[in-house]
């Protein structure tokens, strides 16, 4: 069912289906026409929230919109983005409860962000003892979401996403891009995600809600911020789509080497982590380094980069790249790197085994 309500400073379109509820703050067709989508998973990506616990989520229920902390360089990126494109569609989605949309709203007015549509999950029904494990549980909240959203784009639309390493987030979209492809049939689907515990009449509706669009995957790029310190080599299984990084410094550089932020940007958001975050010098060191050894930064980016990145300080004047850079002839980069082994997309990916 869909209503229409009026919040303190806007009015937005209110659906519900299933656990999902998705508040719209644009037009639902006003994604329609662009080339690019930006989805961004709020909790312990783009805020620094937690609420694994019932006392957790109890408490992030009454915090303020200024109590609620970015995760570092967050808000000065996003913003970054929407320098490049006053229109940019972004959405958010979080396993918070809908009861927080205003106050999430709020706090995204104060960064100076205006997002397209906010989804949310339907989490205050699980505060049972009986239904406590579904409130960590979202694989099939956020395969959903997801669906909506790709009902909204236009078949030559692609998605740049966020996501964190405390959830199942890489599997989230990896078994996105799959399921959209058919690279997984049917039955091996509803198998996957009956084990990730995904409840049948949500799977179905998954199901459903991709065939209600174009055969077409639209997932191009995610970045998985390194929220609780897993090993980045457990991410190599999803192929090179996916980055594992430490911080906001290091989507920077790839999104600069990728065309959407420009270089003013790349130092804005250097210097809200130095000023705003006590972010060292060694640590802008330490992530150059190692987007420069996987292979993530190419000899023309690095020819624009790290002079201006000395200029300012947050490079050490005598700082080089340890490995030889990948090659590219000029920027944009708008796939992968050129004599890169590891495959972009991997034909298969094996999403119960843990190693």
């Amino acid at each position: 069912m869909a209503i229409f309500k009026r919040s303190k400073n806007s009015r937005y379109l209110k659906e519900q289906r299933k656990d999902v509820v998705s508040f719209y703050y644009a037009p639902k067709e006003a994604a329609r026409k662009s080339k690019y989508v930006f989805i961004w998973d709020l909790d312990k990506t783009y805020l620094d929230t937690h609420f694994e616990s019932f006392s957790g989520l109890i408490r992030l229920i009454f915090e303020k919109a200024l109590q609620k902390r970015n995760v570092p360089g967050t808000a000065v990126l996003v913003r970054a983005l929407f320098k490049s494109d006053k229109h940019l569609p972004i959405y958010f989605i979080s396993a918070s409860p809908p009861q927080m949309q205003e106050k999430i709203k709020e706090k995204l007015d104060l960064d100076g962000i205006t997002p397209y549509g906010f989804f949310s999950k339907d989490n205050l029904k699980n505060l049972k003892p009986s239904r406590w494990h579904r409130l960590t549980n979202h694989i099939g909240f956020k395969l959903q979401a997801l669906m909506e959203i790709r009902l909204l784009l236009s078949p030559e639309c692609q998605m740049i996403c966020w996501g964190d390493d405390s959830e199942s987030d890489a599997n989230i979209y990896s078994l996105f891009s799959d399921i959209c492809s058919h690279r997984l049939t049917d039955r091996e689907v509803i198998s996957l995600l009956g084990q990730f515990g995904v409840l049948t009449d949500q799977i179905e509706l998954i199901l459903e809600l991709r065939d209600q669009k174009e055969n077409f995957d639209p997932l191009k790029r995610v970045y998985i911020n390194l929220a609780v310190d897993t090993d980045p080599e457990y991410y190599r299984r999803y192929g090179r789509r996916l980055m594992a990084v430490d911080n906001s410094f290091e989507v920077a550089l790839d999104l600069f080497q990728r065309g959407f932020i420009d270089l003013d940007s790349v130092l804005e958001i250097c210097h809200d982590l130095r000023g705003n975050y006590k972010f060292k010098t060694f640590q802008f060191e330490q992530s150059y380094t190692v987007l420069c050894n996987r292979k993530r930064i190419a000899d023309v980016t690095d020819e624009v980069l790290r002079p201006a990145l000395k200029a300012q300080g947050f490079l050490g004047p005598k700082f080089e790249p340890e490995a030889e850079l990948a090659k590219l002839e000029s920027l944009p980069l708008t796939g992968d790197l050129k004599n890169i082994v590891r495959p972009w997309v991997p034909e298969r990916i094996d999403y119960l085994s843990d190693y």
